[in-house]
């Protein structure tokens, strides 16, 4: 069963790659639950070619997940006070050509936050060995300024 994009709102994981693909992880949580599922042999040896955590390891967790999760309500992650959410659009050699603050946390620091993105570098992102133009939301945690 492969995990698919949209197969569990609101859940998030990432998985993990390690040599001669004698182990396979994925880690993966909820705004209430976190859960890792590795598979591998008790003495160390490859599992296969190609056998990685989205392929073995990720459909268990997913599997696991909705059994567990099937009469839960599905959750939204809080976002803290004094995180600010950032659009910004990427042309295919990582360049910013756009950046819209789409949540504001406060602090007057608007502006600041803009000419800073406006000023990094990003490498590009590969489809096929083709640099293509990308959307991506940043998170930033501000501390209030002292008085």
């Amino acid at each position: 069963m492969p995990l698919q994009a949209n197969s569990m709102k609101r859940h998030t994981g990432v998985l993990q790659f390690i040599d001669d693909f004698n182990d396979a992880m994925f880690m993966g949580y909820t705004p209430e639950l976190s859960t890792g599922v590795w598979v591998g042999y008790d003495q160390p040896r490859s599992l296969g070619h190609d056998e990685t955590g989205g392929r073995l390891a990720a459909p268990i967790w997913t599997a696991y997940m909705r059994q567990v999760l099937r009469q839960s309500p599905v959750e939204d992650f809080r976002v803290p006070g004094g995180v600010t959410l950032v659009l910004v659009d990427l042309d295919a050699r990582g360049e910013v050509t756009r950046v819209e603050v789409v949540r504001w946390a406060g602090f007057g620091l608007d502006e600041a936050t803009v000419d800073t993105v406006r000023q990094l570098h990003f490498f590009p992102a590969m489809r096929n060995g083709v640099a293509v133009p990308l959307r991506v939301l940043l998170r930033y945690n501000f501390r209030k300024p002292a008085p």
